[in-house]
């Protein structure tokens, strides 16, 4: 995190803009809109990376290979619910391989058929309300295999 000081420094403003009071929300009004950050969006970038360095006890590292980012939005109180991160699986990983009996020479095609989650949670106040469950169900959602397949 020493190294990110500066980044969380700069950038603590426009992630507290975006957050939640815990005693303001009602949650009759959370209102979730699943947003795909495009490369073009930065301040979806910034907010992503910025919460990635705070809130993970996993230090942040960029991401290698095909990645999709998504942020979740509660529009009902303008604030920032969640996010995660689906991205190229490891391509050689021996007990994987093994236990799933992938032959050697459909090895590519297979692992490169899909993404795997590499942060998945809601951010506070809502993880206290058990938000983590429904940013988890949202990878599963219409929208981001129609994502998937107009991307890759």
């Amino acid at each position: 995190m020493r190294d990110n000081a500066e980044f969380i420094k700069n950038y603590y403003g426009l992630a507290f803009n975006y957050c939640a009071d815990g005693a303001r929300i009602d949650p009759n009004k959370i209102d979730l809109e699943l947003r795909l950050i495009e490369e073009s969006n930065i301040n979806d970038l910034l907010l992503i990376k910025w919460w990635n360095i705070v809130w993970w006890s996993i230090s942040y590292q960029a991401t290698v290979g095909r990645t999709m980012r998504y942020l979740i939005w509660d529009k009902g109180h303008n604030a920032l619910f969640g996010i995660f991160i689906l991205q190229s699986p490891i391509l050689f990983l021996k007990p994987r391989d093994q236990y799933l009996n992938i032959p050697k020479e459909e090895h590519s095609r297979w692992i490169n058929s899909g993404l795997t989650a590499q942060r998945i949670g809601a951010l506070p106040p809502y993880n206290d309300l058990l938000g983590g469950k429904m940013v988890t169900m949202a990878i599963t959602s219409n929208e981001v295999r129609n994502d998937y397949l107009k991307k890759y």
